[in-house]
């Protein structure tokens, strides 16, 4: 077992405190960080408001026979559990009481709930790109029941991922504070990244097949239309660009960072090289906010295309209220 630097990672030290309380573990709380914990904890909330109001649109229509839906508020469910892993861990923040078994299990948790989302995205973009290349047989491989093995699957296959902590698969430094880097094992760690990394590609190849099929189609209709001298036009293109550009640029700028710099401690060391203010774990938590932001973002890019929740919104209270004060500052 590491025993280097002890002295700030053991349970329980007293030491003075120039912030505004103690935590349960001795560490010093400052208002900063009561101010960022308060911030993350409301985007916490958000996510999960924005999700379940998503969750509620979608179940009115859940005995539609349309997968998109159903795998649809399944991004919607892992992304509300995600919200409520921010908040809690918030709470963790600032009395930080430093149970080992609670430890793995909240980090276990909250591997499950990104991993899930990533895989229920890849699954999603399969499918949009099986309807768009092969319209016809499209009901005949797609069907409701294939769908929910497939998320069963998903769910079961982040979950198992999720307890390989606490089935043994960690450090098992049991003396230190919740630490992600000195807690999880170094195995483990790029195991998890290659099962993130693993749906981005293939999301990200399925995109660029779907620009390519779009291309494709819109020169056979330009071809068309100009044997019948009429004038061609070029807009499905762009948007297929535009929509791969939105959906696969939002999760790579939200989750690369946290990957590289994850990736980057555990192979090149370079929290040997940190100042003690800005240890890795430290940096770790900040990088996570940014990470957990996909989650409400995942809302905007892939629910707010259908017509349901376009209607719903601009029928709620929130669209009215901000209709009201665009008006008023027009005035």
């Amino acid at each position: 077992m590491d025993m280097t630097n002890s002295s700030e990672h053991l349970l329980l030290i007293a030491t003075p405190c120039d912030g505004l309380f103690n935590s349960l573990n001795g560490h010093c709380v400052f208002w900063q960080d009561v101010v960022i914990n308060a911030s993350v904890f409301f985007l916490g909330f958000c996510i999960i408001f924005t999700n379940n109001w998503i969750i509620w649109n979608l179940f009115s229509r859940s005995n539609d026979e349309d997968t998109s839906l159903v795998i649809l508020m399944n991004l919607a469910i892992a992304d509300t559990f995600t919200g409520g892993i921010v908040m809690y861990d918030t709470v963790y923040n600032i009395t930080q009481f430093s149970v080992y078994v609670e430890c793995i299990l909240r980090i276990g948790a909250f591997i499950f709930c990104s991993l899930s989302s990533g895989l229920i995205i890849m699954l999603l973009t399969f499918e949009r790109l099986f309807k768009i290349t092969n319209p016809y047989s499209y009901r005949k491989y797609f069907t409701m029941k294939r769908t929910r093995v497939g998320l069963v699957v998903v769910w079961m296959t982040s979950l198992m991922v999720g307890l390989l902590p606490f089935f043994g698969w960690s450090s098992k430094n049991v003396l230190y504070l919740c630490s992600f880097f000195r807690t999880m094992s170094g195995s483990y760690i790029v195991f998890v990244l290659t099962l993130h990394v693993i749906p981005f590609l293939c999301t990200l190849c399925a995109y660029l097949w779907m620009v390519t099929v779009v291309r494709r189609h819109v020169t056979a209709i330009k071809q068309i239309r100009r044997t019948a001298g009429r004038r061609a036009r070029g807009r499905s293109t762009s948007r297929a660009v535009v929509t791969t550009l939105i959906v696969v640029g939002v999760y790579f700028l939200c989750w690369a960072p946290i990957g590289f710099f994850t990736m980057s401690v555990v192979v090149f060391k370079i929290d040997r090289h940190l100042p003690s203010r800005w240890s890795a774990d430290v940096l770790l938590t900040y990088l996570l906010v940014l990470a957990v932001s996909n989650s409400i973002f995942n809302p905007l890019i892939y629910a707010f295309k259908l017509d349901i929740i376009r209607r719903q919104f601009r029928a709620s209270v929130l669209f009215r209220c901000l209709k009201l004060c665009c008006k008023v500052n027009r005035q």
